[in-house]
């Protein structure tokens, strides 16, 4: 069926159509500049997922998503006008798109031997985290996630900051249609 096809009962059935954006600006974020591609991500979204180790209730011994951990906060961003073939895709379709981990680059402390920065850790509370997270304080590990404790070894209250991204660039989809909108 070619991209611009359509059913007679109001649904569009595009197949092995090639993904496009119009974002001027590639994903980033400011925290991390050290750690995520030069020129940004292009992508139709990218997500930053925080998360906590957890030491207590059904989560003991995992890594849960909080909304925010001092200046970071979990969410996913769309680009504006992602097509599929001749289609502009809505939001939320574009969000259902296949993600993977974006690849990162160690911090520069990291490159340069330096030793991981130390949190303060508290009984009571976990971790006492810095007012600003990102590179300066963060290290990224094998998965090419950030992390304030060591990623083996996880304790109570160490952060988990993970950056995905869209990876389809061909797909298919079978929708209702306005106009040009899926």
């Amino acid at each position: 069926v070619p991209c611009t096809g359509t059913t007679a009962i109001g649904l569009v059935h595009i197949e092995g159509c090639r993904l496009s954006t119009a974002a001027a600006d590639p994903f980033s974020h400011p925290a991390f500049t050290q750690n995520l591609p030069e020129n940004g991500v292009s992508a139709p979204w990218f997500k930053v997922l925080v998360e906590r180790f957890d030491c207590e209730g059904s989560a003991k011994g995992r890594y849960i998503e909080l909304d925010s951990a001092a200046n970071l906060r979990t969410q996913v961003r769309t680009a504006p006008n992602v097509k599929l073939g001749a289609y502009h895709l809505s939001e939320e379709l574009a969000e259902n798109m296949g993600g993977a981990p974006v690849p990162l680059l160690p911090s520069r402390w990291q490159d340069e031997g330096m030793p991981a920065p130390k949190h303060e850790y508290s009984f009571m509370t976990g971790v006492k985290l810095p007012e600003h997270l990102g590179s300066t304080n963060m290290a990224k590990g094998p998965d090419d996630a950030m992390y304030t404790g060591d990623p083996k070894k996880p304790q109570c209250g160490d952060l988990r900051v993970s950056f995905l991204a869209a990876k389809a660039t061909v797909a298919s989809a079978v929708a209702t249609a306005a106009p040009v909108n899926l």
